[in-house]
Formats: structure tokens, sequence, C-alpha cells
């Protein structure tokens, strides 16, 4: 048997033994992840410096046809630079690959802006290109756009960006997240680290071969559910400070089927005041 690994508070495991593990579409009816979740911590730490590499990318593709900082100043335009893309949900790969044929739409119209790159067609990829990406006329020159909030491209990178996270957002918000077997206790460590040493813990595990699973190439390590998994169907370990040990893991007396957890009930929160809602529970 293998096994998906699942780390949550106690207080979840409370309401997951009633409801199952659910999705955020399945128990709030919005496609949005969690505000509180790893999915919006991690956007909040890479999104600025995933704009600038891909501001970067698209300077570079200019300065390669000879652009000069200079003339990328005053090529700007006020067009919506990205139209009428919208993630599916369906495809992930799907989805970016058309984000990055709009994207790279987007930066042709650009382009054609500056008349004597008309009619010269882009370049992604090459050594010549990757050189002109890491060297000092494209870094100069990004520098100096990503300092006009207002400029075409750097619009563009932050609109690109979001796009992608989106496209993120609608599988993170319509799964249930597991670790796959071989990189459970790698696993364990971040999100233990997330979930907060002093939040009371628990895990839960679910039989790979009882729910239809797949590899989530976003997030390393991870194995989704779509919508979720019944509580009939996990089991929990309540003492997992020897999770890492591969025999303490494995052992069945460890684990106890959910619907049977019996834990202190939840503490009730003092009332917010009028007008705020207190997040919600991370699972």
């Amino acid at each position: 048997m293998a096994f998906g690994y699942h780390l949550t508070s106690r207080n979840a495991a409370l309401k997951i033994k009633i409801e199952g593990l659910r999705s955020n579409e399945m128990r709030l009816g919005v496609t949005v992840a969690n505000p509180n979740g790893a999915f919006a911590l991690n956007r909040a730490k890479r999104e600025p410096g995933m704009q600038l590499d891909r501001l970067k990318r698209d300077v570079a593709c200019l300065v390669f046809l000879d652009a000069t900082k200079e003339e990328l100043l005053a090529a700007d335009c006020a067009d919506q630079p990205i139209t009428d893309y919208q993630a599916r949900g369906i495809d992930p790969s799907a989805d970016l690959l058309d984000l990055d044929r709009a994207a790279t739409a987007a930066l042709i119209r650009f382009k054609d802006r500056i008349p004597k790159l008309r009619n010269k067609s882009l370049v992604t990829t090459g050594s010549l290109f990757s050189k002109c990406w890491r060297g000092p006329m494209t870094a100069k020159a990004a520098e100096a756009v990503q300092a006009r909030q207002t400029h075409y491209l750097r619009r563009l990178a932050v609109q690109f960006t979001a796009f992608h996270y989106r496209v993120e957002e609608l599988q993170t918000s319509t799964h249930v997240y597991f670790s796959q077997p071989q990189d459970a206790v790698a696993l364990y460590g971040n999100y233990k680290k997330h979930l907060g040493a002093d939040n009371p813990l628990v895990i839960l595990r679910v039989d790979l071969d009882e729910v239809a699973w797949t590899i989530d190439e976003a997030q390393g390590g991870a194995i989704k559910v779509k919508n979720g998994v019944p509580a009939s169907k996990l089991r929990i370990m309540e003492h997992h400070d020897r999770f890492v040990e591969e025999s303490w893991r494995g052992a069945e007396g460890n684990w106890a089927p959910l619907t049977a957890f019996a834990a202190a009930p939840l503490t009730p929160r003092p009332r917010a005041p009028i007008g705020y809602g207190w997040p919600a529970i991370d699972r």
C-alpha cells in the first residue's frame, strides 16, 4: 500500500471527521484559496520576484532585437497588455500554454510600436538570447522600466503573474492535497513550521488506491484529489513526534479511523467586532 499524508490542526480534524476533507469550492462554493493558507503565503512571498523575472525576460526579448533602454521607455502605450484570457481550471498545463500565447501576443504588440523592430521576429531561446537575458543592458533597461509603474511592460509582467497564480489557485481551491509517500518526511517539516509549533496538530492518511489522485506539478511532492476525501477513507495519527521514522509511520497501531477520533471540544472563539470576521481554518 502507498499512502498520502495531510497535516492539519486538531480542531480542523474534528470538522473533517464530520464533513470529510473538502476543497474550498465544496465547502464554501468559491474557487479562491484560503487567505491564510500555504498558497496565499507562498504567493505573497514570491510574487514580486516572479513579476521581475517576467519583466526581465520580456525586456531581454526586445534588447536582443537591438532595442535600447530609451526606445523601450519612449514606446510606452496605454493599451491593456493581455486581453480575453481566462483560466478554465480543467487542465492547468493547457491554461498556462494559453497564458503564454496571450502574453507573447501582448509583447509582439508592444514590439511593433518600435519601428525598427516591427519586421523582426521574437527570439526566446538559444545561448545568445540567454546571455542577453543575463547581460548588463537587459538589467539596466529592466530597472528603468520597473521604476515606471504605468509602463506597458511592467503592467504586462504584473498581469501575467496574476494570471499565472490564478491558474494555480483554481487547482488549489478545487482539490485537497496530500504529500507523496516519498516526500512525506520533507513536507511534514515544512507544513509543521507553516501551521505553527504552538498549534496542536494531527496527521491524516489516505490509501492512494482508494482515491483518484494526480501529481500537482506546481507543488513539488504534492498529490491532489479533486473535491475531497470522505472521512471514512481517512485515518489519523495524534502522536506524531516520531513520524519521520519509517517504522513508526508504517505501524498500523499508530493510526486510527478518523471517524473514531475523539478530542477536546472546539475552543469557543471570542465574538469578533462588528464588521470583522475570523479567517477560515487552514486545512
